[in-house]
């Protein structure tokens, strides 16, 4: 439930450009609770579905809405586990998080907006062994690919990058990286799993380079 709300909750201003799913476009709604049978709360249930049908993503692209201030304190973000990530990543898992159609329509957008940019240099995020960046071709050329992540086997397995970088980002969400070192920034299905997003997009908007952009997915 908290990784979904997380996902729900409104992006950092300092960030140049975001490419996001619909639904994580949505204003964020009120917490409810989830149950195993047909009782929930029915007033939040309802505003969901009220702001579904209303709001779409180029509404809020047109006229985003911005508090003046971080709404979240960091007991916000808390878990019930807060055992160090590093335990759970220490042993590798060669899984996908989500399925073959989703992997083929991300693998269809990058296609599509790497394109933008001669030899792009991208960072990839919460990585593991594979990036879902489509295959370089005579009209597609790479610059610098680099995939940060919490567990090195499966970072040397991603062939779609050439550097690899071993970092717990809720441990330290400083970058290891100069000021406009890329292009892109890509995080797929992970920015919801982040508990300092704030400082995470504030680095991600010091290593772009002017006109950059950065995709988040959940």
């Amino acid at each position: 439930v908290r990784r979904f709300l997380a996902a729900m909750r409104p992006r950092s201003t300092t960030t140049p450009r975001y490419w996001y799913l619909a639904a994580a476009l949505l204003p964020p709604a009120r917490p409810f609770w989830f149950h195993s049978g047909p009782r929930v709360a029915p007033g939040p249930q309802r505003h969901v579905a009220s702001m579904a049908s209303t709001v779409g993503v180029a509404d809020v692209l047109a006229a985003p809405r911005w508090p003046a201030t971080w709404p979240y304190s960091a007991a916000d973000f808390a878990r019930q586990d807060e055992t160090p990530d590093r335990n759970f990543y220490a042993f590798e898992r060669f899984v996908y998080h989500v399925d073959e159609a989703a992997v083929a329509a991300l693998t269809a957008h990058y296609d599509e907006v790497f394109r933008q940019w001669d030899r792009p240099a991208i960072l990839d995020l919460c990585a593991s062994h594979v990036s879902h960046f489509p295959a370089a071709t005579d009209s597609l050329r790479y610059g610098r690919r680099v995939a940060l992540g919490m567990n090195a086997v499966e970072l040397d397995a991603n062939t779609d990058v050439d550097e690899r970088v071993v970092q717990d980002l809720n441990a330290d969400p400083t970058l290891p990286f100069e000021d406009a070192s890329f292009d892109i920034v890509t995080n797929c299905v992970s920015i919801d799993y982040l508990t300092k997003p704030l400082e995470i997009t504030r680095e991600v908007a010091r290593v772009l380079k002017p006109g950059g952009a950065a995709s988040s997915r959940s």
